[in-house]
C-alpha cells in the first residue's frame, strides 16, 4: 500500500519554491531524512532541467507533470516533459568519471543517476517524455 500525488507547474524557475513546498510536505515518517533529500535534489535537478534544457524553445506555459509513488518499499518520482527525448543512458555514459566544477553541464544527470536506483527517460506515445526516478528505502 502507498500513496500517490501529482502536481502540474508551468516551465518558470520561479516555480521551484512551489515544487519544494508541494514535495515536502508529503514526506512521510517512514522514508528517512537522507533519503528524502537526495530525492529532492533530484527532484530539483529533474525539473530544471526540464525548463532549461526540454522547454528553453518553448512559452512558458508549457505545462511539466510530476507524480510521486510512495511506499514502505520505495520511492517513484515521474516527470514528465514536452522537449526532443535524448537517449539518457548514452549521456551518462558519455560523462567523464569526474566534472569539473567549472564544467557547463553534466553534473545534473551525474547527480540523477547517483541518487536514483533505478533512472529511465522515454518518450511516451502522446509525444512527452518521462523521466522515471525510483529509489529503494
Amino acid at each position: 500500500m502507498g500513496s500517490h500525488h501529482s502536481l502540474e507547474l508551468i516551465s518558470d524557475l520561479a516555480q521551484v519554491d512551489q515544487l519544494l513546498e508541494w514535495f515536502n510536505s508529503l514526506c512521510p515518517a517512514t522514508v528517512p531524512s537522507s533519503d528524502w533529500l537526495g530525492l529532492q535534489l533530484a527532484l530539483v535537478e529533474a525539473f530544471t532541467n526540464a525548463v532549461r534544457h526540454a522547454h528553453r524553445d518553448r512559452p512558458q506555459e508549457t505545462p511539466i507533470h510530476i507524480e510521486l509513488w510512495v511506499s514502505d518499499q520505495e520511492v517513484e518520482l515521474h516527470l514528465w516533459d514536452w522537449g526532443q527525448p535524448f537517449d539518457l543512458e548514452s549521456r551518462i555514459r558519455a560523462l567523464p568519471h569526474k566534472i569539473a566544477p567549472d564544467s557547463e553541464g553534466g553534473r545534473g544527470l551525474k547527480l540523477l543517476a547517483n541518487i536514483a536506483d533505478e533512472l529511465h527517460y522515454e518518450r511516451m506515445t502522446d509525444g512527452r517524455n518521462r523521466l522515471t526516478l525510483r529509489k529503494n528505502l
